[in-house]
């Protein structure tokens, strides 16, 4: 049930991402915005990675008094952390393209519904003439 529900979930953001895409158009500029979002999402979780890896390591050193194997027990959680990373770049950059793509998306919707509500009052602007008093001068 649950691989169910996150496969209905996995389609149906896959099917909102390509309606998306479709309104907004340009499909380089889209790949650029991921590329960027993703290389901004790296390096900010890539520094806190590694300070927590820092973290660890001082953690670690203390495990030593407790007949632990320092070495075995940093490695052990810090593939953990490196996980816990990738999950998180993951769903950053998801979150991140998804919220940029949907503004985007509806700035153009608006723009497109102003544009056609101006639509009718633009066309009885058309034949007006509009004059000022001639300059002194």
């Amino acid at each position: 049930m649950r691989s169910k529900l996150i496969d209905y979930l996995a389609q149906h953001a896959k099917d909102i991402y390509a309606k998306m895409s479709e309104t907004l158009g340009d499909e380089d500029q889209i790949k650029d915005l991921e590329r960027a979002v993703l290389l901004n999402s790296i390096d900010t979780l890539w520094m806190d990675h590694l300070e927590a890896l820092d973290n660890l390591r001082t953690a670690v050193g203390l495990r030593g008094y407790g007949q632990r194997d320092p070495l075995v027990e940093y490695k052990r959680d810090a593939y953990g952390l490196f996980k816990q990373l990738q999950g998180a770049i993951q769903n950053q950059v998801v979150y991140s393209v998804f919220k940029i793509l949907s503004a985007r998306s509806m700035q153009m919707q608006g723009a497109g519904n102003i544009l056609q509500a101006l639509g009718g009052g633009l066309s009885a602007l058309q034949g007006m003439r509009f004059s000022a008093p001639a300059k002194e001068g």
